[in-house]
């Protein structure tokens, strides 16, 4: 003969019933005992289709209020640079450091565009494009970070823009250059053999340090 196969929720709801009659068959009949064994019958039948509730979705990137001020033509190019910037792998390090960026903006600059995000501390990314003469420009401006740290910083900047492979900079063999900012002691400069692709790690006397990973193909 078949046997019914019972769901999980619906054995777990017969077994709550079972377990109550258990209970009410070893409870003397008072008023206080049958309340008890119900909010105990209860409990057990609720187990079965509690739910527990979903993580939170994550908010919504951050999108540079002023598109509108840009003229058309570059609309959907400030639209396509802030969405790689966004979805790029140096991105998500910067999040997991420095928290969400706090304000984000884009410019038109000659014939290119930059879109900036800002994150506590001062700390700020950008991304350059040129599509005419195919030039792309990531800059990073952190604090106290350890050249350890930065050169592991201009390497997801080089995985963004060149994907996993890169550019074949040679990361161990870096010229050491006077720096050319104001303030700045020194300046690594790391070179490589496609595009004309270079990272630079500029480090000022007052701990901020900043990174540029640029190519023109």
């Amino acid at each position: 003969m078949a046997r019914a196969v019972l769901s999980h929720d619906a054995r777990f709801a017969l077994g709550a019933r079972k377990a109550a009659r258990g209970l009410f068959s070893n409870l003397r009949c008072s008023p206080d005992a049958v309340a008890a064994a119900l909010l105990c019958a209860c409990a057990l039948a609720a187990c079965s289709t509690l739910q527990v509730a979903p993580n939170p979705a994550p908010g919504p990137a951050c999108v540079p209020g002023n598109l509108a001020s840009l003229p058309p033509e570059r609309l959907t190019e400030a639209r396509a640079l802030a969405q790689r910037l966004e979805r790029g792998a140096l991105h998500t390090a910067l999040t997991q450091r420095y928290g969400p960026a706090s304000a984000c903006s884009v410019e038109a600059t000659g014939s290119g565009v930059r879109v900036t995000e800002s994150f506590r501390d001062g700390v700020r990314l950008e991304l350059a494009g040129q599509p005419a003469i195919e030039f792309s420009e990531t800059r990073m401006v952190v604090r106290d970070v350890a050249d350890t740290d930065a050169v592991a910083l201009l390497k997801l900047a080089e995985q963004d823009t060149f994907g996993r492979d890169g550019c074949g900079i040679g990361w161990d063999r870096p010229e050491v250059q006077a720096g050319a900012g104001p303030g700045s002691r020194r300046e690594l400069v790391f070179r490589g053999a496609v595009c004309q692709c270079q990272g630079r790690l500029d480090r000022g006397t007052d701990q901020i340090v900043v990174l540029i990973l640029r190519a023109a193909c």
